[in-house]
């Protein structure tokens, strides 16, 4: 590998790369939750998947990091840094606190890039951010953790903050501020987003199974605080009311805390498209579990087509339905028009983009690993051994030269 990375080498980060993730127990031995019997054929390798909780992502970045290939331990050998924006692992993921600050890029040699390790959705409001990365421009802006009292205009916060901004520093996430927190600002600074944590170790696509179902729709509808605000509750309920067998539509219930999770992944691994209505925020662990079980996603807010950028071409590589300006009252026509325009979708364009998301699956899966491939999944054409992290490793170097950096 031509390009290494070099560890930066604060308190956050080695305590995150020492301890293992909170990966969760493997769903041998578990239930799938639900009602009902999907009876997939193939059955999924129960081996090659656990409970995982999605907020663990920057942990299992930096762990993984951590083991990478491509690591460094001789800065001068490095082209660019990585260092966590999060404190040690905490029982309650809520009450982690950034340790952040303009040392970062002063620690790096040479100037080169620095890639901090973020949230896992620092658009949820209920998890902290590190104001060096995301100043402010509201009434009560922090930048880089010092209050403005002066100026006061958005437009005068906005350049003071970016003054006090940290230089060719890459934040790595999975969703930005974009609907919840619209109050921070980019200056210069450059955010990539990376697929959520999901339940495989193995990408499920990667064995062959008849995909009886044409819709699958694996979600709850309730209980969602900040979908409620943001307007989507309704989008999801349309979609729920007009998902039918009547239309070839299943539906798999799926609690926020990642219940029949087993059960959604089974929906998945056997049907061609996937909806996926944002919720409290635009990204969803579900579009990583979509993918990697090869079920062409369906989304419905523009910004969730520029999730995950250096993972796919999700474009050309996903289906979108743009519901932002669709009224109240239109929602659940517009519901069953995609339900009909699904069922009559070209099956040549299924099957190429099926083709393509085969050869993404692995990509959008953590690895652990678990128990070794079938020897007929070795020999494949597949890159099976290029992960997610894979991905983001072999991918930064080209980013970081069309920054300019």
């Amino acid at each position: 590998m031509g390009c290494h990375f070099f560890l930066l080498p604060t308190n956050a980060t080695l305590s995150l790369a020492s301890e293992e993730p909170p990966w969760g127990d493997t769903w041998e031995g578990r239930s799938r939750g639900g009602k009902g019997s999907l009876e997939l054929q193939p059955p999924l390798n129960l081996s090659h998947f656990q409970q995982t909780n999605w907020r663990a992502l920057p942990h299992v970045l930096i762990h993984s990091l951590a083991r990478h290939r491509a690591r460094t331990k001789t800065a001068s050998k490095a082209c660019f840094c990585v260092v966590s924006a999060l404190g040690p692992p905490v029982s309650d993921p809520k009450k982690a606190r950034p340790a952040c600050g303009m040392h970062w890029t002063r620690a790096c040699p040479h100037s080169l890039p620095v890639v901090v390790i973020d949230n896992a959705d620092v658009d949820y409001p209920g998890h902290p951010l590190c104001p060096a990365l995301w100043p402010e421009v509201g009434p009560n802006a922090l930048c880089g953790g010092v209050g403005l009292h002066q100026p006061t205009s958005v437009v005068e916060r906005r350049k003071h903050c970016c003054e006090k901004r940290l230089k060719r520093v890459l934040r790595v996430t999975g969703g930005p501020p974009g609907l919840n927190r619209p109050v921070h600002v980019s200056c210069d600074t450059h955010t990539l987003t990376v697929p959520w944590l999901g339940h495989a170790r193995v990408a499920p696509a990667l064995v062959t199974r008849r995909r009886g179902v044409r819709i699958a729709v694996a979600m709850g509808v309730v209980g969602h605080f900040q979908a409620n605000r943001l307007g989507f509750t309704p989008w999801r309920m349309a979609i729920r009311n007009a998902c039918l067998p009547t239309v070839n539509c299943s539906r798999a219930w799926v609690t926020q805390a990642g219940s029949n999770a087993r059960m959604a992944v089974e929906l998945y691994s056997q049907s061609v498209f996937c909806l996926q209505p944002p919720g409290d925020t635009l990204g969803r662990t579900a579009i990583a579990e979509a993918v990697a079980a090869g079920c062409i996603p369906v989304f419905f807010h523009p910004l969730q087509q520029e999730l995950f950028q250096v993972h796919w071409d999700a474009k050309s590589q996903s289906i979108l339905y743009d519901w932002t300006a669709v009224p109240r009252e239109e929602l659940s026509s517009r519901a069953q028009i995609m339900m009909t325009d699904l069922g009559a979708y070209s099956e040549a364009r299924i099957a190429k983009m099926q083709r393509e998301l085969l050869q993404l699956a692995p990509g959008f899966v953590y690895s652990r690993p678990p128990a070794p491939l079938p020897q007929t999944l070795r020999r494949s054409r597949i890159n099976l051994d290029a992960d997610a992290v894979d991905v983001l490793v072999t991918n930064l170097p080209k980013l970081f030269k069309q920054y300019g950096w």
